[in-house]
């Protein structure tokens, strides 16, 4: 599976993250006959993974619905 991922910088919005540490994630998923790259277009995604301090996740899972589909091995749930 292609994906973007965006991890918040050490020290944006008073974030000091230990390197075990857990981050909130957020996952943006995409619409029917589009990408994960859609989302770099409509948002400003990094600015929002300092400002917040999460992580954010842009999977792209083609035209599946976000179904599993068993014979073809997707699993996305």
């Amino acid at each position: 599976m292609q994906f973007h991922a965006f991890i918040p910088l050490d020290g944006t919005a008073g974030l000091q993250l230990p390197s075990n540490s857990k981050l909130r994630t957020l996952y943006f998923l995409h619409g029917d006959t589009q990408n994960q790259d859609d989302w770099l277009t409509a948002l400003r995604i990094g600015e929002l993974a300092n400002i917040h301090g999460i992580a954010i996740i842009l999977p792209n899972v083609d035209n599946s619905f976000w179904l599993d589909n068993v014979q073809r091995g997707d699993y996305y749930g």
